[in-house]
């Protein structure tokens, strides 16, 4: 048996509860395709644990038929996260987390 020495925890979503700010980070980054929000949810749904670049590549894809180059993707990735990391501070804890982290 091998012993532990680190235990990594994914909190985006595991540990705190992040799928409408991730949602609303997807909305703002692609606010130029004046998307609906319900189509939008059911891709992130869909590929939730992907990365960003690969959602937001589909997103598009799926509900607007374009294909987006690097530079599109890159700029749109920014947006995402630009936005993402000021909206932080609004994530709750998942239900049973703490405990379990206790």
């Amino acid at each position: 048996m091998i012993p532990v020495s680190a235990l990594l925890f994914d909190f985006d979503g595991v540990i705190m509860d992040s799928m409408h700010i991730k949602l609303e980070s997807y909305l703002y980054a692609l606010s130029e395709f004046r998307l609906q929000q319900s189509d939008v949810s059911r891709i992130q749904r869909k590929l939730a644990g992907f990365s960003r670049y690969r959602v937001i590549s589909s997103i598009v894809k799926e509900l607007k038929g374009n294909l987006l180059n690097e530079k599109e993707l890159k700029y749109f990735g920014e947006r995402f996260e630009e936005y993402d990391k000021n909206q932080i501070h609004r994530m709750q804890i998942v239900e049973g987390s703490k405990e379990y982290l206790n």
